[in-house]
């Protein structure tokens, strides 16, 4: 527990170095600040963090096995206004890790665009080589800064690439190969890249030379790929084709060894093809295990968070019913009234005068938290509560239109009178039809028909 909350800590903390200030010109991009440059001994604490880091999921997994612990730990992320979707702490607690990571890379960058004959040019220089060393002295730090570059290498490599880079989305490569995909009727060789979070498809660059075209060899220099399309791993589905299926996402060709993936962003399908069912099944695997990783992470906080947060509300409920009766009743908005309910900034206020919360942003994140897992809703929404326990007014803005009570009467007049004009000629025309046709008319048993007619639409008006 003292390793727990030792590490902990250094989290939160910011590098003081790399203080560049970048003044926009209209021909170039200056850097100010020559004399400041990167001080090795201000990042020395990310050396005892990564060291540290192993142990400090090792003993956060074992901390959540706890459920006080984890409650604390979700009720802390809510209230800072994170979601239960949102990175967990294990994330956040890679995050120093990855960001040192990428202040070689930036560092990099930023000396390629930098004119050697710039004043600042050896100072950038400097800070590069500075950096380098503070990394590759931390075993963890140079795994991640290894993968970091292997992707970003290999994002170099792509031509055309379009969208958010790799380093800041993905965090590994999982599987690449080469496999056939049909698509608009045509079928063609693409080179697949699976990353977490993102599947990536390119095409294969050739080297022309006089009439010949030879495929590209590691030592040519050059993009070896043409981009062609991406797909988030978290709007794409997979589908199983059993082998000598054609159908019409196959265009009527003849699959062997495939699979649909399904772009439910785009609502767009494709199929792909291995070159035996061995590489089918190691396509398939990877995805299934990228999904399962994604999924149980996200099902696993969901449902925790759900669980802390309707044990939340019953909490609030009853502090409320015993100790501050005042906030839930009955309340009136213009010829509604909205039983049990309270108003948003009285709900913000009282907890912060219960303790529950320190500052009003808070109680507005929590107030949210409430409302998206259905403990609560916006009494705009009905105008009758019947099986609601608490209900909001002002705290948190709603997209909802609806209409006044008296617009609603004004409305229903109209269409009772309309309804009742229809039924009234209807009934006159029907009168009409047996007055013409019917010589004993006037007769007393005659009459009783139309009386029930009248009677019944009275009844309808």
């Amino acid at each position: 527990m003292d390793m727990f909350y030792k590490i902990l800590p250094s989290v939160g903390q910011r590098s003081p170095g790399l203080r560049y200030a970048f003044v926009a010109l209209p021909s170039s991009i200056v850097i100010m600040g020559t004399g400041d440059r990167l001080n090795k001994g201000r990042f020395s604490v990310y050396g005892e963090y990564c060291s540290n880091h192993e142990k400090a999921l090792r003993l956060l997994m074992e901390l959540n096995k706890i459920p006080e612990i984890r409650t604390f730990l979700l009720h802390c992320m809510l209230l800072g206004g994170m979601k239960s979707t949102d990175i967990p702490l294990e994330g956040h607690l890679l995050s120093p890790i990855q960001r040192i990571c990428k202040y070689p890379l930036l560092l990099k960058e930023l000396l390629k665009r930098t004119p050697k004959k710039h004043v600042d040019y050896p100072a950038v220089e400097e800070a590069l080589q500075a950096m380098k060393a503070v990394c590759s002295n931390i075993n963890e730090t140079k795994r991640q800064m290894e993968k970091l570059e292997a992707l970003e290498q290999l994002q170099s490599h792509i031509e055309g690439w379009e969208g958010t880079n790799l380093t800041d989305i993905c965090t590994e490569l999982l599987l690449h190969g080469n496999l056939l995909k049909i698509s608009a009727g045509n079928i063609q060789e693409r080179v697949f890249f699976l990353f977490d979070n993102l599947l990536v498809y390119c095409k294969r660059k050739s080297r022309v030379t006089g009439k010949k075209s030879t495929k590209r060899t590691k030592s040519f220099n050059g993009p070896l790929y043409m981009f062609r399309g991406r797909i988030n791993t978290e709007v794409m589905e997979v589908e199983n084709v059993e082998d000598g299926t054609a159908d019409y996402h196959s265009n009527n060709y003849t699959v062997t060894n495939g699979w649909k993936i399904h772009n439910t962003a785009k609502n767009k399908w494709f199929v792909c093809m291995a070159k035996n069912a061995e590489d089918k099944q190691k396509w398939l695997d990877a995805i299934l295990r990228e999904r399962e990783q994604r999924e149980s992470l996200k099902l696993g906080m969901e449902r925790d968070a759900y669980v802390m947060i309707a044990k939340k509300g019953e909490k609030l409920y009853h502090m409320m019913m015993t100790k501050s009766r005042h906030l839930i009743k009955d309340r009136r908005r213009k010829l509604t009234i909205v039983p049990k309910c309270f108003m948003g900034n009285e709900f913000v206020s009282w907890l912060i005068e219960s303790g529950e919360i320190s500052k009003p942003d808070e109680g507005v994140n929590l107030g949210q938290a409430l409302l998206e897992n259905g403990i609560i809703h916006h009494g705009e929404r009905t105008a009758s509560v019947l099986h609601t326990i608490l209900s909001f007014f002002r705290a948190f803005p709603t997209s909802h239109f609806f209409l006044s009570p008296s617009m609603v009467l004004f409305f229903s007049l109209v269409l009772s009178l309309s309804l009742s004009l229809c039924l009234s000629l209807a009934l006159s025309l029907i009168l009409y039809m047996f007055l013409s046709i019917s010589p004993n008319l006037f007769s007393l048993p005659s009459l009783f028909p139309y009386a029930l007619l009248f009677a019944l639409h009275g009844c309808i008006c």
